[in-house]
């Protein structure tokens, strides 16, 4: 038991931001039976505002009701249209756009019956209409009708060749300027097994204020904008479940990993810094979230005398998820450079602010090799701007695989971070993440993403005969109380083989801190012992799976991590069984589905709210496009 005193300082003044209250989403892999955050959908924003351009290019204006699917080539006559009138009308657009975002409580993500009140979609619609006005400009004038008609699903995207063979830069693992030898190395004081800490998806509140409303009817509250809370409906010190991480939350955090025994030797942080409070956001003020944790974890001792590893996740661009490759994502790459500086040595350095991926040393003869992973998600809450060419827009593959080449090379292993689990990767990308892992399970020891805020683990099988395992992803679950109680791991790993040994699930009951008036963070169970399992190998991970299969919802094994998926949250009936053991048998959506269909369960299928509606705009607007195209 970790105990961290209250500190007076952290009270009113602290703060975070109000994105609605935590709804539990059943979506297909990736999302199954896993708490997200249900942010402003970027896909929404981008259909609305395009069906204002509609509007205010006086083209007639379509119903929303209507429905079906128009053609590719009207899209491509529609996008015509629109472009020459995008930017001398961004301010006629955005106050056409607003009206129609609201009129659809912003596809289900805003709710005017709350005490938010109608105040709750007119600030979140004027928000994100203003943001997603650039991107739709943006997405106009950087590529053809063709493009901009895959991005909106109107045009089946072509098959697009695999990465090329060239990176557009190159790390050299030879190169040492610039890297820190951290007192822990080399040796490690003789010992056998060391240990690091994991956490991911802190989605830090930095304007998170005591008081504030917390039925507010947006995705997240806690927000002064809101105004303050009726009784029983006030943000707490230590956190809301329709809020974000609380700073007083996280610094507690911070404080308990500084005070393990024995301490860790490295730490690795998956991604997603900033809030859900999509539609108030700013490149400064993500890059606050950003420079806040990491100036947090650097006045510990531990992020003064170790090193300390991080990756960029779908809520660091503004807007969310919108990613555009190298030159034009600068400000982030090069503003966490800074950031995380303290860590870097040249070559990360180099390699981050280029593309937003590098590679460093976190032991001796082992690796942390991070990836920008969440550049090639598509649909309808991915990028937009890769969903219009579906490239490798940074040549990201060629430089993972030249990486890898090298540790092989020199005899190191290497610990692989992503924000997104293979799942999540758009097609082929998925496909070559899983090559590159299966050629390279020499060298990678295991994986560590993030992204479904829910604690779990998946594992892969090779290629060939897809029956031997070779890699494990451990999603860790996350910081910000989306996915549960906020937590973190402590992995366990042999100092010799770097074989992961075991892990220690930490979290802090956040009701019981409120109620205390101080945070206390919890070791809640070890691994190996908790699911009765001989080692943390894939073969153990899928024998466990296959006796939930066989077993039935009374199964110990499947009540211990059902109720571990959430830090004890939520109950082990509210998780699906088989669900849950195809996530860790199945590491694409193809194989879950295959999965679940093999299965005796009858599973239904969910779907996240409101995903149909912005697609149904986008019809609707390129209907009205084409006609006045045709006019």
């Amino acid at each position: 038991m970790i105990r961290r005193p209250p500190r007076s300082t952290l009270s009113s003044s602290s703060a975070a931001s109000d994105v609605y209250k935590r709804q539990g989403i059943n979506a297909e892999y990736g999302g199954t039976h896993v708490t997200h955050m249900q942010p402003f959908k970027p896909s929404s924003g981008v259909v609305i505002l395009a069906l204002a351009v509609a509007h205010a290019t006086s083209s007639p204006a379509p119903p929303l009701e209507s429905g079906g699917f128009l053609e590719c080539k009207a899209c491509e006559l529609a996008a015509d249209v629109v472009r020459p009138v995008v930017n001398p009308l961004k301010p006629v657009i955005v106050d056409v756009a607003v009206p129609i975002c609201k009129k659809v409580n912003a596809t289900h993500q805003c709710n005017p019956a709350s005490a938010g009140g109608e105040w709750a979609c007119d600030d979140l619609c004027k928000g994100m209409m203003a943001t997603e006005m650039n991107v739709i400009a943006d997405l106009l004038h950087q590529y053809p009708s063709r493009g901009v008609c895959d991005a909106l699903t109107a045009c089946t995207p072509p098959s697009q060749p695999g990465p090329s063979g060239s990176a557009g830069v190159r790390s050299n693992l030879s190169d040492t300027s610039g890297e820190k030898v951290w007192p822990v190395w080399p040796s490690h004081g003789g010992k056998p097994s060391g240990s690091f800490v994991h956490f991911t998806d802190l989605h830090l509140q930095l304007d998170y204020e005591e008081g504030t409303n917390t039925d507010c009817g947006q995705p997240i509250c806690c927000r002064k904008e809101a105004g303050p809370g009726a009784a029983g409906k006030q943000a707490q010190k230590f956190g809301d479940w329709a809020c974000d991480l609380a700073p007083a939350t996280l610094d507690s955090m911070f404080d308990a990993i500084s005070t393990l025994n024995p301490p860790p030797d490295f730490v690795l942080n998956t991604g997603d810094d900033p809030a859900h409070d999509d539609w108030a956001q700013t490149k400064t003020s993500n890059l606050a979230s950003i420079g806040y944790v990491a100036s947090g974890l650097l006045n510990t001792s531990i992020g003064k005398s170790r090193p300390v590893v991080s990756a960029f996740g779908n809520h660091a661009p503004v807007p969310v998820n919108q990613f555009q490759g190298p030159g034009l994502d600068d400000w982030l790459y090069q503003g966490a450079a800074t950031a995380w500086g303290p860590w870097l040595s040249d070559d990360a350095r180099r390699t981050l602010e280029f593309g937003g991926f590098y590679q460093m040393r976190v032991a001796d003869k082992l690796r942390a090799v991070v990836m920008h992973s969440t550049m090639f998600a598509s649909g309808e809450s991915g990028n937009w701007f890769f969903a219009a060419n579906r490239t490798d827009m940074a040549e990201q593959f060629p430089w993972l695989r030249d990486t890898l080449l090298q540790a092989r090379a020199r005899g190191e292993k290497v610990l692989l971070l992503r924000h997104c689990p293979i799942g999540d990767f758009s097609a082929p990308f998925d496909a070559y993440m899983r090559n590159v892992t299966d050629e390279f399970s020499d060298v990678i020891v295991a994986s560590f993403a993030g992204h479904a805020h829910t604690s779990w683990v998946t594992v892969l099988n090779d290629q060939a005969t897809e029956t031997e395992p070779v890699d494990v992803t451990y999603v860790s679950g996350s910081g910000t109380p989306g996915g549960g109680n906020p937590t973190f791991r402590v992995f366990h790993y042999d100092l010799e083989t770097f074989e992961i040994l075991d892990f220690d699930q930490y979290w802090v009951d956040m009701d019981q801190a409120n109620r205390d008036g101080e945070a206390v963070w919890t070791k809640g169970y070890s691994a190996k012992e908790y699911f009765g399992i001989p080692d943390l190998t894939g073969k153990s991970w899928e024998a466990l799976a296959r006796t939930w299969l066989a077993g039935t919802d009374q199964t110990e094994s499947w009540i211990h991590y059902a109720t571990a998926m959430t830090r004890g949250r939520t109950p082990a009936s509210k998780q699906n069984r088989v669900g849950e053991a195809c996530r860790i048998l199945s590491d694409t959506n193809d194989l879950y589905q295959k999965c679940k269909k093999d299965s005796s369960a009858n599973l239904a299928t969910k779907t996240q709210p409101g995903s149909g509606l912005s697609v149904q705009l986008g019809q609707e607007l390129l209907k009205a496009g084409a006609a006045k195209a045709k006019a």
